[in-house]
């Protein structure tokens, strides 16, 4: 007697495990690229915040994921007065492909990270250029907006007001 489910699930089971390794691998790379951009911005709050007007607190992301398990990957609130910023990652699957500035091709994107003030929401997303991580603020018809301190500023200010 032959069970269609088991049948279909011992099929599965070889495909998954061959899979699994390559998308933990890609899912880690995502951590580890977050974490890299929430030191930078942190530094580039600090620095920013000579009087010391602004809070800056790294929270808990927790995710729950097929191949890694439950996970944590960090984002920030910030606070000033009564005004409050989050910093969340999404997930490092992303529907979508953007087109760097100066290239013809378009990229799948490959994590993104939303800014929000509750009202506006700002999306960041990652695209790799073969080990290296690019973050691009997404701008009219899918060129990315390069991602450095001044845009990042900008858009901080901008959140706040």
């Amino acid at each position: 007697m032959s069970s269609i489910l088991a049948d279909f699930l011992k099929n599965q089971a070889a495909h998954i495990r061959n899979e699994s390794e390559s998308i933990k691998a890609t899912k880690l790379d995502w951590q580890r690229a977050v974490q890299d951009l929430v030191h930078q911005m942190v530094e580039w709050l600090n620095a920013a915040d000579l009087d010391g007007v602004l809070r800056v607190q790294q929270v808990d992301h927790v995710f729950e994921d097929y191949d890694l398990g439950r996970h944590v990957v960090k984002g920030l609130a910030l606070a000033l007065g009564d005004g409050t910023v989050r910093i969340a990652p999404s997930s490092s699957e992303v529907v979508g492909a953007l087109q760097l500035p100066g290239e013809t091709e378009r990229r799948r994107a490959r994590g993104r990270v939303i800014f929000d003030n509750g009202t506006d929401r700002v999306p960041l997303y990652r695209v790799k250029d073969g080990d290296r991580d690019v973050w691009v603020w997404w701008s009219h018809g899918g060129i990315g907006k390069p991602f450095d301190r001044e845009s990042f500023e900008a858009t901080i200010v901008s959140l706040f007001r």
